[in-house]
């Protein structure tokens, strides 16, 4: 592969929507930056006639975060201990405390919702998530 190729991986799913819509969803992902940055859903018919050779068939999608094609994914688990009055799972303090962090173009999904996100060791609490930024 030259230098200017990239590597991308593509998705294709029939997802099942509750609201009745039926659609073939393909989605482009850059594999150095991680980021699915192309998403575009096509109705059965358009996508068999696509796979048949049909070009040049409309769909609608979104097209998001190029900024970030090509650049390398840096992840930093971020971990926040929690103080002796916070015992429970205080997301507001652990994203406020996150926040604090974010500098030199670090982001947050703000997380603090799975099984792992807060958590207890020697004693003490803790809350846990990532950051990330692209370089």
């Amino acid at each position: 592969m030259s230098e200017d190729k990239k590597r991308f991986s593509v998705t294709i799913s029939r997802p099942s929507c509750g609201d009745g819509r039926e659609f073939i969803s393909i989605q482009v992902m850059d594999n150095t930056s991680r980021t699915r940055f192309i998403e575009l859903e096509v109705g059965y018919s358009d996508f068999a006639e696509l796979i048949t050779g049909l070009s040049n068939v409309h769909c609608d999608g979104n097209i998001r975060d190029l900024d970030r094609v090509g650049k390398k994914k840096i992840s930093k688990v971020v971990i926040i201990p929690m103080p002796e009055n916070l015992r429970t799972r205080d997301k507001d303090y652990a994203e406020e405390k996150v926040r604090e962090l974010l500098v030199d173009g670090y982001v947050s999904h703000w997380g603090f919702s799975s099984q792992n996100s807060f958590f207890m060791e020697d004693g003490k609490h803790y809350a846990r998530t990532t950051i990330f930024k692209w370089e």
